[in-house]
């Protein structure tokens, strides 16, 4: 019994043993049928899956909210660097990599487009690459994806570098593409980085841009009113703050009745980001501060301090359009209303990419013209109504002595 008991143990054992083995090497089997090599061969990194015929680039551009994309259009060069088993020199001789040598993808433009979401950021993708391609025998081609030069003004360039690896197999009766893989190999960022260049709005094969061309702001004050003194200075505070995608480096320039470009002009910087500036300084009847540098999106505030006399409206001119958005502080009376106000005027609006005017205009108070007669007309009753009782007076003593007599 002892004896049997053993027997059957081993066997059961043996049998456990080449049931783990056998599922083993078919994970092993399927493993080395599903992984890829990270860089195409030589890394022992894999990357799992298959990527079906092609990948898409997501093109970002940082661009502050409610300002208009430029028309400018992002290509991009997706050239053929190695294949594998192949020599270099072959490859880039040999005509029978012509048709696949590159891909020059359709460009992805924003224009017409204004940013609305809120967030400092655009996006579209590109067309599937690669596309359905004649390759002239199966191996692991490996290119080069970089973004073409963009000239328009405002646009920076996109930084981000990619190795795209193609892998082409045998399949029935001919060639297929079996995955596609995408490593970031730019200094922007981690070198040798794999990501998801499944297509999608979300993947990981992604170019980015930022738009930020600058506008000018010109704050403007009018005293009006036939007995205004338009001597008298009033305290003005305009608060500027920057948009998000503020490039590093970045400064603005103001100066008073002048040209920002003249070299009295004071200097701030700005950037990288939001960045939020204060400038106070007095203006009187036809002057002005003027701006420049200011990047689309900037948003501002003008301020001018409390006169009781005077009363207080503005008229905003947004990107070479007139503009509603004038504001006025809680608590105020309307801009516009004749009687004479005891409040700041802020007026609050965000710049665009063409010049933008804030004009402030102060009228004073009526004054009414008033004569001798008007402003002396209670006195002359009281003295009238004196004299009238003291006439009545001295009548009826007469009249009374005159009786007796």
């Amino acid at each position: 019994m002892e004896t049997a008991r053993k027997k059957n143990g081993v066997i059961a054992i043996a049998m456990a043993a080449l049931l783990s083995l056998g599922l083993l090497l078919g994970g092993v089997s399927s493993a080395f049928a599903a992984d890829i090599p990270k860089d195409g061969g030589s890394s022992s990194e894999t990357i799992t899956g298959v990527f079906g015929s092609g990948a898409t680039i997501t093109k970002k551009l940082m661009i502050a909210p409610n300002v208009e994309a430029p028309d400018a259009g992002f290509a991009f060069d997706v050239a053929l660097k190695s294949v594998s088993d192949h020599a270099d020199s072959e490859v880039s001789t040999n005509a029978a990599y012509d048709s696949v040598r590159s891909w020059s993808t359709a460009a992805v433009n924003f224009a017409g487009m204004k940013n609305t979401t809120g967030d400092s950021m655009m996006k579209q993708t590109s067309a599937n690459i690669p596309a359905a391609t004649a390759f002239p025998h199966a191996g692991v081609y490996t290119y080069q994806v970089t973004e073409k030069a963009v000239s328009a003004l405002g646009v920076t360039s996109s930084g981000e570098n990619y190795t795209m690896n193609v892998y082409v197999k045998n399949g029935a009766s001919t060639l297929e593409v079996y995955a596609v893989t995408v490593i970031l190999t730019s200094d922007i960022g981690d070198d040798n980085k794999k990501v998801d260049p499944e297509p999608g709005d979300d993947n990981g094969f992604i170019f980015v841009n930022s738009y930020t061309p600058t506008t000018t702001l010109s704050v403007q004050k009018t005293t009006d009113g036939d007995f205004a003194d338009r001597t008298l200075s009033f305290g003005y505070t305009v608060t500027i703050t920057t948009p998000s995608n503020t490039p590093a480096n970045s400064e603005i320039r103001y100066i008073k009745n002048g040209d920002p470009a003249d070299s009295g002009a004071t200097v701030e910087p700005i950037g990288p980001g939001a960045t939020t500036k204060t400038v106070t300084m007095d203006l009187k009847h036809e002057d002005a501060i003027n701006f420049s540098g200011l990047p689309a999106g900037t948003v501002y505030t003008v301020t001018e301090a409390q006169n009781p006399n005077y009363r207080l409206t503005a008229s905003v001119t947004e990107g070479g359009t007139g503009a509603s958005n004038v504001t006025v502080e809680s608590g105020s009376v309307t801009v516009g209303d004749s009687r004479p106000v005891s409040t700041n005027l802020v007026a609050t609006t965000g710049t665009g990419e063409k010049p933008n005017v804030t004009a402030v205009t102060g009228t004073y108070r009526a004054i009414e013209i008033t004569g001798l007669v008007t402003e002396n007309l209670p006195f002359i009753l009281i003295g009238a109504a004196a004299i009238g009782g003291l006439a009545f007076f001295l009548v009826s003593r007469v009249r009374r002595a005159n009786e007796e007599d």
